[in-house]
């Protein structure tokens, strides 16, 4: 069965959304910095103001992925900057089976791209996909002073997945 993405036009409540937003604007420079990807990405001092809006996302989750089962694996906020910022093409090999990747503000337009299919995506609309089946990344980053690109990563697995039962990875 071939898998499609699916756009979701406002993943929360602009009110909600506006609050991570907020959170992960004043917040970034104290995330751990991953030079591999150029970006700072949440530090675990503040995942616990991430979870409400993890937690917030499994239902929709379900609808989108038609999946009554799926369960929350792990989420990352993050902000993208400077000259070392990319995400190559990749599968992910982690607790990925679904993805919803929601974007959060950026200065510039950088495109996510699933199968080929590109997407820019505008604050509070969200991609979702299959991470661990369907490649995905980003073009080269659009690198100019001052740019800045944030995103949230939600992800979930069934629960047979080897994230929950240890096995098999």
């Amino acid at each position: 069965m071939e898998r499609k993405e699916i756009l979701i036009d406002e993943l929360f409540p602009q009110d909600i959304f506006n609050r991570l937003v907020g959170l992960v604007k004043r917040n970034y420079k104290n995330f751990e910095y991953n030079e591999f990807f150029g970006r700072y990405g949440c530090s675990s001092d503040l995942w616990r103001a991430i979870m409400p809006y993890f937690n917030r996302s499994v239902n929709v989750a379900r609808d989108v992925f038609e999946s009554p089962t799926l369960l929350p694996s792990y989420a990352l906020a993050c902000h993208y900057e400077g000259d070392l910022a990319e995400l190559v093409k990749h599968k992910d090999n982690n607790a990925c089976t679904y993805t919803i990747d929601l974007h959060l503000y950026s200065d510039t337009d950088w495109p996510l791209i699933v199968e080929g299919r590109e997407y820019i995506l505008k604050p509070n609309q969200a991609l979702a996909f299959y991470g661990e089946e369907q490649e995905h990344w980003r073009p080269p980053f659009p690198s100019k002073e001052d740019n800045g690109v944030g995103a949230a990563f939600f992800h979930f697995v069934e629960p047979e997945h080897w994230f929950f039962t240890g096995e098999g990875k």
